[in-house]
């Protein structure tokens, strides 16, 4: 969506003061026919964002843009399951002290149950809107799925919870209570199994369709599996790998309100040609409750090598 085609305040009026999804926002009402919805993010609210710190800046994750995403979806047209399309994360977004921004997300119609995303910011000051995140929408339904992952004796390799978020400190994220979903990984060259189980500082995860920072778990479980060593022998010289593209995503719904989970995840890249400057990681995900039930895949994922000068260069303060 180009800047003219952007929602303005005056073009809009609010249709509830009722935040049921605070990190969502408000929804505006246009004449365009687009579907928006308003927050406000700073430092402090959402509350989980202080949490998810990488070379000292608060930097929203991208599984936030998704997670915002999805409850719009089931806000505004109330379906329980769909699929996005070609999700990727262009600019990242750092909230600064004193400083908040307005985020906005944008559902367009595009032909029968089809619609484009977008996700913005811009500081209260009514300076350009900046790209964080696109992608496309599909209402069609999925069917229930039960599947069955791996068990855990499969696999050669294992970490628990501690070692996990120590050796991400040591490579440059810093994820604190919120986002340490990870309770085990489990994992052979190439393929991982995480549990997931949901962190006690996480006060409200059954008001989101998925909460972020249990999509950014699944992310994070990536890393054990990276040929060659994993994540250490890629971070070596001073850079980190974030998400950045995803060509296809299925959210099956969620059948229980449990926040456990299981993660299975292959990665795709061949085992050759490997060096520490290994620019993307690539592979595919599911993700099904203690029931095994199907409540996530993802299809192509991406992970991109970025330079800490490359991030931080990327952040607009």
């Amino acid at each position: 969506m180009t800047q003219q085609n952007l929602p303005t305040d005056k073009d809009s009026t609010l249709i509830t003061n009722q935040n049921i999804f605070y990190f969502l926002g408000k929804q505006l009402e246009l004449a365009n026919g687009l579907i928006v919805f308003e927050a406000l993010y700073d430092t402090k609210c959402p509350y989980f964002f202080k949490d998810h710190i990488l070379y000292g800046e608060i930097v929203v994750p991208g599984a936030n843009h998704i997670a915002l995403v999805m409850c719009a979806i089931q806000k505004h047209f109330c379906v329980k399951s769909f699929s996005l399309e070609e999700a990727t994360f262009h600019k990242a977004l750092v909230l600064s002290p004193e400083v908040a921004r307005i985020v906005r997300v944008t559902l367009k119609h595009q032909d029968g149950d089809i619609y484009t995303y977008e996700v913005h910011s811009r500081k209260q000051t009514h300076e350009s809107w900046v790209l964080h995140a696109t992608g496309e929408v599909s209402l069609q339904s999925l069917s229930k799925q039960t599947v069955f992952l791996p068990n855990k004796d499969h696999f050669t390799h294992s970490m628990q919870q501690a070692e996990f978020y120590k050796s991400f400190a040591e490579n440059g994220y810093q994820l604190k209570a919120t986002f340490q979903w990870v309770h085990a990984v489990y994992w052979n060259e190439g393929e991982i199994l995480a549990e997931i189980r949901a962190p006690k500082e996480v006060i409200d995860a059954d008001q989101f369709v998925l909460f972020p920072s249990l999509i950014d778990s699944f992310y994070q479980s990536t890393t054990v599996g990276f040929p060659h060593g994993g994540l250490r022998k890629y971070t070596t010289s001073g850079a980190i790998y974030v998400p950045w593209t995803n060509l296809h995503i299925e959210f099956y719904g969620r059948q229980s309100l449990t926040q456990n989970y299981w993660c299975h995840i292959q990665i795709k890249n061949t085992l050759t040609d490997f060096n520490d400057k290994q620019e993307i990681f690539k592979g595919d995900l599911i993700v099904c409750d203690e029931q095994n039930n199907m409540v996530l895949k993802i299809n192509d994922w991406v992970m991109k090598r970025v330079t800490s000068e490359q991030l931080l260069s990327a952040l607009e303060k």
